[in-house]
């Protein structure tokens, strides 16, 4: 069970009302906090699975980042109750949603989704949750018959393959410069981020078309997706531009 001060943690409302009404005001829905690498190693079967599978349209979680989020379904604040007495971990899952796209019932996750942490959460009077969401890592969800409300998922670890050391570097630079050129002084970069992190940072302000977007978040290998990222990038123009 999570105790206040461990991983969950209460907020005020204030606060975190603040972070979503950033959130609402932006098309940056995630704010970076650490590098994934800090975040300790990922085993190939997650400890605790399954985990709750919160499903939600078009939205990719990246890990390092933190993603608020408002919890409102008499289900999912179901889910939140479970998880504040475990430790609060769940999946994201994306669910595709777009024009021409048929969406099934319930609603087909992808693939590959977003281990998360819940990192700070306030309880309202009337039941919602106002929490943040820490990414903690890329994952294969693989959904499992329920008997709760909310739908539920074993999760494995998804292997990137890295970036060759030699070329690490100048990659990282050209994303870093394609980040900051898309988001100014917006957003603050930690130092020494990975090239994987990187590029995904440079994919959530892109806002791609959905079906691309997961095509590119599902991508495996740093380089190609790095790559691919940086592509996509000069052939869209930057409102900062």
């Amino acid at each position: 069970r999570l105790a206040r001060g461990q991983s969950a943690r209460k907020g005020t409302i204030g606060g975190l009302h603040n972070i979503l009404r950033r959130e609402r005001a932006s098309s940056e829905r995630f704010v970076v906090v650490a590098k994934a690498e800090e975040l300790g190693p990922l085993p190939g079967v997650l400890p605790g699975s399954p985990v709750p599978l919160f499903p939600l349209p078009n939205l990719f979680l990246i890990p390092g980042a933190l993603l608020p989020l408002h919890i409102f379904e008499t289900r999912y604040r179901a889910m939140m109750r479970d998880l504040l007495d475990r430790d609060g971990r769940l999946a994201l899952g994306t669910i595709l949603d777009y024009p021409g796209h048929a969406v099934t019932d319930p609603p087909r996750v992808e693939k590959l989704g977003g281990l998360g942490e819940i990192e700070n959460y306030q309880k309202l009077d009337d039941g919602r949750f106002v929490i943040l969401v820490r990414g903690l890592a890329r994952t294969v969800v693989e959904e499992l018959p329920s008997t709760k409300p909310y739908r539920i998922a074993r999760l494995r670890a998804a292997t990137e393959a890295p970036v060759r050391v030699e070329e690490g570097a100048a990659l990282a630079g050209e994303l870093s410069a394609a980040i900051r050129h898309r988001a100014g002084s917006e957003l603050e970069l930690p130092d020494g981020l990975a090239v994987s992190q990187l590029a995904d940072v440079l994919l959530m302000h892109l806002e791609l078309p959905p079906k691309r977007m997961s095509e590119l978040y599902s991508c495996l290998d740093v380089r190609k997706r790095a790559h691919a990222a940086l592509a996509e990038h000069k052939k869209k123009p930057a409102d900062t531009a």
